[in-house]
């Protein structure tokens, strides 16, 4: 359900994001803007499918037969 960080990646290296504050300026450490590794969330709906049906197993069984 929380899903699955991957990184990204571009010509072989790791891609980084830079981190921004409240009004969508970078933030500066020693005059640098500050950089964190870029990652995406990835879902699987399959296994939400599984979960879903054994939460509620009885509703499902009684639904299908």
């Amino acid at each position: 359900m929380d899903g699955v960080e991957k990184p990204i990646f571009h010509n072989g290296k790791r891609a980084l994001d830079f981190l921004l504050d409240e009004d969508g300026q970078p933030v500066m450490r020693d005059g640098k803007p500050v950089a964190v590794p870029a990652v995406v969330r990835e879902y699987s709906d399959r296994l939400l499918m599984f979960f879903l049906t054994g939460q509620r197993a009885l509703r499902f069984r009684s639904r299908n037969r």
